[in-house]
Formats: C-alpha cells, structure tokens, sequence
C-alpha cells in the first residue's frame, strides 16, 4: 500500500463531473479490493507528467464506470464503486475533485477518439481543452464541436499549449492567471519587480504579537531570540542601503 500522503493533490484545474449523492452502502470484500488497487495505481502516477492524469483518468472510468460515459454523467447513488469512496481512502493522494477531472480528461479522450490530433497536441494541451467543458452556454454536444474547432486551429496555427491557453484566455473560457489577470500594468511592475515579496515579511514583523511569545517554553524562546537577532542585523544592513539610495534620488 502506498504511504499516507500528507496533502492530497488538487491536480489540474477544470469543471468535476457531476457529484454522487452521500453513499452510505457497506463495500463488499471485492470492492474493497478494488479500491486498494486503484489507490496504488494512482499514487504510482500522480507525481509524473500530464499524460499519467489521463491514464489515472481512463483507469477509473474502466474500473469504476465499465466505461460507460453514461454512468460518469448519472447522479443518482450507485452500490457499485464511486469515486466519492475512492476518495476517502486514507492513503490516496488525489482529491475527490482531482479525481473527477482525471475521469473527465479520459471521456474527453474517448469522445475525440476519431479526431485526428494534432501533432503537437502534448498531454498539457488536453488538460486546457477540458476546460471547454466549462462553458454554461453549451450543450455536450456544443461543447464537443467546440473542442473540435480548437483542434483544428490548433493543427493549423502550430499553437504550443502556452499559446493555446492564451487563445482560451482571449476567448473567455478561462481566466488569466498570475501576472496577466493584474489589470493594472503599475501593479504589474511592482509584482515582477519583487517589491511585494520584499516588503510583506517586513510588515508581518511587524504585526508580530510579542505577549503570545510568555508562554512558549524556554528552548523556543532562546531561539526565537537568536534569530531574531540575526534577522536585526540583516535589517540594519537593508536599512542602511535604503537611505543611501534615498539620499541619492534626493
């Protein structure tokens, strides 16, 4: 069995599939096995490439879903396996939501089956295209036609995954992330340039409540004191090239 993760991984963002309804059913010695394997399976890929999130993806909808898209999409409860138990295993590494989206990924596969990818159609590129799904505006099938037309241009425009995505970003269907969803290009500057990672320690210093440090024990204490220390010195050497600077654009 695969060692207790500490965090569970969220993996690449999406729209889940739709949520099972609380299931309270006892496993049979076979399911539980089933899950076992799955956990070990999962947790074998979860920290390679892309492409392992497809394969985790198209694992569960075999194992789990017979690979029937239609039972993907079913809310209603099932005695069979569900991703919602496979989730609560204690030593699996992918949350329920992680979960959901590798299975999403891996209908996605199945439903472009008979389209001729790309040929720099990478694993990356597949994740981005999940997100079509996203769209409230469009049926399944709309949605479908969608992805189709992103292939296309894909293919045509030779657009890597990072060009894809900003085609996704200027299209709407997905928002822009880090420095580009900044509106404001001052506030940019300032975040590329590190001022807020300069200052924010400053001010958490700051903020510092020294009466909650009476009850720590005396090791800690000492401690905390000698680092501090060694952080005012660091201070006052940064203080002192700060008003040097000052002086000169004075």
């Amino acid at each position: 069995m695969a060692k207790k993760a500490a965090k569970k991984q969220a993996g690449p963002k999406s729209v889940a599939i739709s949520k099972p309804k609380v299931e309270t059913e006892a496993l049979s010695a076979k399911q539980q096995n089933a899950i076992e394997e799955a956990v070990h399976f999962i947790n074998q890929r979860v920290d390679h490439a892309s492409s392992s999130i497809i394969e985790v993806g198209q694992y569960l909808l075999k194992h789990f879903f017979q690979d029937d898209v239609s039972k993907v999409r079913d809310r209603a409860p099932r005695k069979s396996l569900s991703l919602r138990k496979l989730a609560e295993h204690p030593d699996l590494t992918l949350t329920y939501s992680a979960l959901s989206r590798a299975v999403a990924l891996a209908v996605q596969e199945k439903q472009l089956a008979t389209v001729a990818a790309p040929q720099q159609f990478t694993p990356t590129h597949k994740v981005l295209l999940l997100s079509v799904d996203s769209i409230e505006d469009l049926n399944e099938k709309q949605r479908l036609e969608r992805k189709k037309k992103y292939l296309e241009r894909i293919e045509k425009e030779k657009l890597s995954a990072r060009r894809f995505q900003e085609l996704l970003v200027s299209d709407g269907v997905i928002k822009p992330r880090g420095l580009a969803a900044v509106e404001d290009e001052a506030e940019r500057k300032l975040l590329r340039s590190g001022f807020h990672k300069m200052l924010d320690p400053i001010e958490k210093i700051a903020k510092i409540d020294l009466t909650k440090l009476i009850n720590l024990p005396a090791k800690d204490f000492k401690v905390i004191c000698e680092t501090a220390k060694k952080a005012r010195e660091r201070l006052d050497s940064f203080i002192e090239g700060l008003e040097v600077r000052l002086k000169e654009h004075n």
